[in-house]
């Protein structure tokens, strides 16, 4: 595991807070890094005349604005160092007896094996149970909607027809009552 100095961070200048160094935006007040050319240093802008200031100026060079820095809290330190798990090397909770990712027994040395319980696996059907016609509610003139025959519901369920077909003879149907 790498280690970050605090060389490899950047403080706001508007709030103080500790960012990455690679952060475009201030992670606790969303104010922007503003990079004046790709080989210079970070600049904040001023809020009131615009202008690109050092990223640690009190005052703005070019109005006299004064930015308000807000020292950041800071982060406790561990006292103690890290503890990680002989067997996996999954870092260990403080006061832990065993390791959470592989079962290790810090204390024993030994890994913890539960018993494989088969769970009972379902029956499966090879053929689901025919269902009755489904009837479609009228229309708006209060005529009773096209009916599709089981066998032709069947072979829209098998895939062994094609959708328009059975649309096609709907519509039909429909048109042949309209004319009537």
């Amino acid at each position: 595991m790498t280690e970050t100095t605090p060389t490899d961070r950047k403080i706001c200048s508007h709030c103080g807070h500790s960012n990455r160094l690679n952060a475009k935006v201030c992670t606790d007040c969303g104010q922007p890094f503003v990079l004046v050319r790709a080989t210079s240093l970070l600049r904040k802008r001023c809020p009131t005349c615009g202008y690109e200031n050092r990223l640690r100026a009190k005052v703005c060079s070019n109005c006299g604005h004064e930015f308000q820095v807000e020292k950041a809290a800071k982060v406790p330190t561990p006292t103690t160092s890290a503890k990680w798990c002989p067997k996996c090397g999954t870092q260990r909770k403080p006061g832990a007896k065993v390791c959470s990712n592989c079962g290790y027994h810090f204390e024993t040395g030994k890994t913890a094996t539960a018993p494989i319980v088969q769970m009972p696996q379902p029956a499966i059907t090879t053929k689901p149970t025919p269902t009755p016609p489904v009837k479609l509610p009228p229309d708006l003139k209060g005529e009773p909607a096209p009916f599709i025959s089981n066998e032709q519901l069947n072979q829209l369920r098998e895939g062994t027809t094609y959708h328009s077909n059975v649309f096609v003879r709907m519509l039909y149907q429909m048109t042949k009552k309209d004319e009537s």
